[in-house]
């Protein structure tokens, strides 16, 4: 790794990485962009058990995702707990952070762990990963893939290296380990690998603690996929949604040059490019790359806006799914059959995997400020409305707010929670509410699952399934409330589930 001291290439690229993320960071915060779409959901969980001095990790029963959700909201809950900050506000800026931030601290803590184990493939994979298939679909800040990949990058690099194992490095391994089984479900097909490899790997070492520990690896990744697997048949949907999301990439294909994902194919092309020339990228080289960048970065900002959907960018965070695990494959089958790390060409590899990096930082402050605008168009309907409940139809699209250029960046799915949290008076004047939905198979409509309780009088039951306070320290529904008992009652919404 200290080769890359000397690399004036390397260093301009990560500088520009740096502080363009910073920016981009900083502007997400300040407008709490980790609030869009299930973000907003999770965070009003968290909050409402704030209200009721309750410590307590909002999650989702139906996911796998414990330890990713663990360490997004630690920082939050010891703000409220120890620090007393009660601000919504800034704790959801809090929030915002460390979702942000979280995939780029683990990404430092590879980098320091490969400058011990010399694998700089290992830093550049965790890169890869962040940059050319994790940035183009970070308008959804609350997903866990982006912490899981480079989690698993970390094991890989404490598997693959050959260092003396210290007692800290034995508990952080079995941390990953354990939290793995708990991050991200396509981590079900890289456990196998995982234990296969272990043998190989294991085969190279004498000391038998070392040993010991690369199969710890191995077999704990193993249970971790058994874990994972009987968890995918326990949960309804779950399996069906897994093989849903390993294909739904491909169904997307189409969409990807309309996207910010045409500068990570553009990247990739470069990389396979360089992977046949010489070692020593040339300023001429280094060059061509910027240009070519910015060429495609103009472009996208250039497209039509109806064109560049969340929807669609969203569903780019299904690329994981295959990327990684084929990935994980092409770092072992690498070190079998030839073993040697070409240093200078992933110094190479890391200038151009940062450049679209930056590019695509840029784009998401785009996003940011799309999303920034959507929001004042939310509030700004909400002040206006003259009745308890706001009720938008269904024919109005994504946001239920008639308005072509800002409606992609709210779904109608957490309307409550978005109105409830950024409302800026205490006791609510209106709940937006998602708009009516057929209800078909058995499946609630959005009003359906919009409800208070029969067995209660102080509980507000909102869609994607939480319960919350009708009064707290943090909001007060009471009118708005009655108004929905009211609304269901001459409506005949069935409200008992």
């Amino acid at each position: 790794m200290e080769e890359l001291k000397n690399n004036k290439y390397y260093k301009w690229c990560l500088w520009s990485f740096i502080v363009i993320t910073c920016v981009h960071i900083f502007y997400a915060v300040i407008t709490m962009r980790g609030m869009y779409i299930d973000g907003a959901f999770y965070f009003i969980k968290l909050l409402n058990s704030f209200a009721n001095n309750n410590l307590y990790i909002s999650t989702d029963i139906g996911h796998p995702r414990y330890f990713i959700w663990l360490l997004t909201q630690v920082p939050v809950i010891f703000a409220n707990f120890v620090l007393f900050l009660h601000n919504k506000y800034a704790l959801m800026m809090l929030y915002t952070f460390t979702q942000l931030a979280l995939p780029l601290i683990l990404i430092f803590l590879q980098y320091k762990l490969s400058k011990r184990t010399g694998r700089l493939d290992l830093y550049f994979w965790s890169l890869f990963s962040y940059c050319l298939l994790m940035l183009p679909f970070s308008i959804f800040s609350m997903v866990e893939t982006p912490a899981a990949t480079i989690l698993i990058f970390i094991l890989i690099n404490y598997l693959v290296s050959q260092i003396d194992y210290t007692k800290k490095d034995i508990w952080i391994i079995t941390l990953l380990v354990i939290g793995l089984s708990n991050s991200m479900e396509f981590f079900i097909f890289i456990g196998p690998m995982l234990l296969f490899a272990s043998f190989y790997y294991a085969s190279k070492e004498e000391l038998l603690k070392n040993i010991a520990v690369k199969l710890l690896i191995g077999i704990g990744s193993l249970l971790s996929t058994l874990y994972l697997t009987a968890f995918t048949m326990t949960v309804p949907d779950q399996a069906n949604e897994i093989l849903r999301f390993a294909g739904e990439a491909f169904d997307f294909y189409p969409f990807l040059f309309k996207l910010c994902s045409l500068l990570s194919v553009g990247a990739v092309i470069t990389l396979f490019v360089f992977l046949f020339k010489k070692d020593k990228m040339s300023p001429v080289s280094f060059s061509a790359i910027i240009i070519i960048n910015l060429l495609l970065f103009i472009r996208l900002v250039l497209t039509p806006q109806d064109s560049l959907s969340p929807v669609l960018e969203g569903h780019l965070r299904t690329i994981p799914f295959w990327a990684v695990p084929a990935i994980v494959w092409g770092i072992f089958l690498f070190d079998f059959f030839k073993g040697k790390i070409n240093p200078v060409k992933f110094q190479n590899y890391l200038c151009i995997v940062l450049i679209t990096g930056s590019f695509l930082a840029c784009w998401q402050m785009i996003n940011t400020y799309f999303w920034y605008k959507n929001l004042q168009y939310m509030k700004a309907e909400l002040s206006k409305a003259e009745t308890l409940l706001y009720l938008p139809f269904e024919h109005e699209e994504i946001s239920g707010f008639f308005n072509p250029q800002f409606r992609r960046y709210i779904w109608h799915n957490v309307y409550t929670p978005m109105s409830i949290l950024f409302s800026p008076s205490y006791k609510q004047k209106t709940l937006l509410t998602g708009y009516e939905e057929e209800a078909t198979d058995g499946n609630l409509s959005l009003r359906e699952k919009l409800y208070i309780p029969p067995n209660t009088e102080n509980k507000l039951f909102i869609p994607m399934g939480a319960e919350i306070d009708i009064k707290n320290r943090y909001w007060d529904l009471t009118d708005v409330s009655e108004a929905l008992k009211e609304y269901n009652l001459e409506n005949n919404i069935k409200t008992e589930r």
